[in-house]
Order: structure tokens, then C-alpha cells, then sequence
């Protein structure tokens, strides 16, 4: 059974095709280091700032989380560090500086006020500068970057005019007040951690994403449609999210093979669609013939609550990986690249498999905790 009716192919823009361009990306990026580079020297001189102990921070009640990445994962790695700043700083308002492509998420978050980037202040700079006189007026005693090496939002910290910074990696030598220091080569779960351990705080070691009440009967109400729950609540079933950036996908042919053995072997198995792969869905459900239901892409709070009801969640390194840790559930974690290891999930039922063969993915899953609910419940 499907979600929709097919759509029909979706043609991507000429000037997207050259932005996505692999060679292209990566002259960009050389540019970009260079340039980046000679200017890190420069701010450093003109804008050295005296260090501050962490354990001497008082009277803080304006607290500012700025991470202005554009995508899920990035917000999502830094989710952890919000409960952590609200026991810290039990009476302090925390606020969130972040992109407008993940503003539906943080709406679930513990934030009282968030101030958006996007990528049209390039055709805007007014509303670039309108932002950061908005964050000047709420006068901040506190501003973090829990990137760990993103030169924007420790340039958007001092911009915002924060009595203390607080950040680590490069950037934030000599142009924060609180620079913590985090062990090279680590994990990207890591970077948050030792903020919070600079602030002499508890923290989960993995993202965290609270889904709603509403939201959880919605996703069930909609996974009924697809005759994987009941009014009881919902069926055991695997999701198989295809999707990811670029040359961190895995074929599509692959999941289909995946879904199909999974399917066959007695399992439950859900689509999940990534926005670059809708054109995608009329032939997986050809294929597939109505035998496994595909989902098209969702706003993300309702993506999120369908994957929540899942048992386990298989997906290359993406948005959705970090997603499905962030909601504790076990993660098959599918990647094309050995940087991708240090964004790889780690709990205990967690799986990371590299380059591996639909035959690996699929013995991995029957010999998970998970799988004798999957079959059984079929």
C-alpha cells in the first residue's frame, strides 16, 4: 500500500546541478579555506579577548546557543547542550540563533526566542543587519557555538555583542573568552560534551528531539493509513530512509533490493523519501508493487514523529541519522566515506557498517535485538 498518489518527476534547476557539482564543491572549498585562513590571522589581531574562567560566570541571564548551519544534523549535535544550559543556569533565558531550513524543529526545543539566518540575506543584507541589531537589544550575557569550528557563527557571536563567548576549535582561540579544548580526530557528539563539562554540567552523549503528544497521534493516526498501527498504537516495522547528500547516498537500487529481502524475510518495512529523491518514488512503488508503502517527504516535526515509531531506522550518514539517534531509536547507519565515522551513531544497539553489500545490511539487521519483534509481530 502507498502513501500518495505517484508524482511526477521533478526536474532540479540547471544552477543547482552546478551548485551540487562534486569538482565545483570542492574548488569552493579550497577558496574558502584560504580566504578563511588569512582572515582567522587578522580578527585574531585586531580582536583578542581575555580569557574568562568558566567557573567564575555570574549573573548570567541572557544566554545565546548560536549554530547557523543550514542542515538537521548540525542543530541536531547541538540539541544535548540545551538541557545541560538550563540546569546550569537554572533562571536564565536561552535563545537559539539558527537557519531558517531547520526552523520547524526548534519550535520543540526548550528556547524562548529564535532568530533565523537564511541564504537569501545574500540578496538581503538588510535583514542581515536587522537581525544582529535585534540580538544587540537583548544585550546577552552569554553566547556559545558548539560547532567546534565554524568560523560564521563565531563571527555572529561577537557580532551579537555578548559580554562573554564561549566556543572551541580554531576560531575560537584568542576570539572568545571561554575556549575549550577538545580532543583531535573526536567524535562530533563529542564537541558538546566538553562544553558542558568547561561548565561543570551533566549532558547526554548523543543528540535529543522531543516529539509532542499531538504529533505522536498524528504519526500514528497516519501509519494506520498505512497498515502499520492500530488504535493501540503502532506496529513493530523497520524504516528505510533513502536519502542523503550527494556521494553519501546509497543506491537506490540497493534499498530496493533491502526492502525487498526484508520484506520477504517477514519484516514490516516503511519508505522514507528525502526531498532530492521524490522523483524517485513512482518507480520504487512500480517495483516494489504496492508491497512495502513509501512516504514522500514530510515537514520535518512529522517526519520525525513516524520515525520515532519505528524499531530500527537504516539510513546513510544524513539529517535523518542524527534524527533517529536523537529519538533513541536503534540506527543501522549505512556510509559511503570513512570521514563519515566521527557523525556515526554510537549507542549500544547501534550499527555503522562501511561500503557495505545489501547482503551485509541485511544479516546485520536479522541479528539485531530488534529483529524477533519485527518478524514475529508480521
Amino acid at each position: 500500500m502507498t502513501s500518495s498518489p505517484s508524482s511526477s518527476p521533478r526536474r532540479i534547476p540547471l544552477l543547482l546541478k552546478f551548485r551540487r557539482n562534486t569538482s565545483v564543491r570542492r574548488f569552493g572549498k579550497s577558496i574558502e579555506r584560504g580566504g578563511k585562513y588569512i582572515l582567522r590571522h587578522l580578527l585574531r589581531i585586531c580582536l583578542r579577548t581575555p580569557p574568562v574562567d568558566p567557573h567564575q560566570l555570574r549573573d548570567i541571564h541572557r544566554i545565546l546557543l548560536v549554530r547557523p548551519n543550514f542542515r538537521i544534523g548540525s542543530l541536531l549535535i547541538s540539541s544535548a547542550l540545551l538541557p545541560a544550559l538550563h540546569e546550569r543556569f537554572p533562571d536564565a533565558q536561552v535563545d537559539y540563533l539558527g537557519a531558517d531550513t531547520t526552523a520547524s524543529l526548534l519550535k520543540n526545543y526548550p528556547v524562548v526566542r529564535t532568530f533565523l539566518m537564511s541564504r537569501f540575506f545574500l540578496l538581503r543584507p538588510w535583514a542581515f543587519i536587522g537581525t544582529f541589531r535585534r540580538l544587540r537589544k537583548m544585550k546577552y550575557d552569554l553566547a556559545i557555538d558548539p560547532s567546534f569550528g565554524s568560523f560564521s557563527a563565531v563571527l555572529y557571536m561577537w557580532l551579537s555583542g555578548a559580554r562573554y563567548r564561549m566556543g572551541g576549535g580554531r576560531w575560537a582561540a584568542g576570539l572568545c573568552n571561554i575556549a575549550v579544548d577538545k580532543k583531535k580526530g573526536g567524535h562530533a557528539y563529542d564537541g558538546v560534551v566538553f562544553l558542558a563539562r568547561a561548565l561543570d554540567v551533566p549532558v547526554r552523549d548523543h543528540p535529543y528531539y522531543p516529539v509532542t503528544p499531538a504529533e505522536s497521534r498524528k504519526a500514528i493516526a497516519s501509519l494506520g493509513g498505512l497498515n502499520l498501527a492500530d488504535k493501540r498504537g503502532s506496529f513493530p516495522f523497520i524504516a528505510l530512509f533513502v536519502g542523503g547528500h550527494q556521494d553519501k547516498r546509497w543506491p537506490n537500487e540497493s534499498w530496493i533490493d533491502l526492502a525487498g529481502r526484508l520484506h520477504e524475510a517477514g519484516a514490516r518495512v516503511l519508505i522514507l523519501l528525502g526531498p532530492e529523491e521524490i522523483h524517485f518514488g513512482p518507480k520504487i512503488r512500480q517495483l516494489l508493487a504496492g508491497a512495502i508503502p513509501v512516504l514522500d517527504p514530510l515537514p520535518l516535526p512529522d517526519f520525525a514523529a513516524v520515525l520515532q515509531q519505528a524499531r530500527l531506522v537504516a539510513t546513510p550518514d544524513s539529517g535523518p541519522m542524527h534524527l533517529a539517534v536523537a529519538l533513541d531509536v536503534p540506527t543501522v547507519a549505512i556510509l559511503q566515506q570513512e570521514s563519515s565515522r566521527k557523525f556515526a551513531p554510537r549507542g549500544p544497539q547501534d550499527v555503522v557498517l562501511i561500503h557495505p553489500t545489501v547482503s551485509e545490511v541485511f544479516e546485520d539487521i536479522r541479528k539485531h535485538p530488534t529483529w524477533s519483534a519485527q518478524a514475529s509481530a508480521s
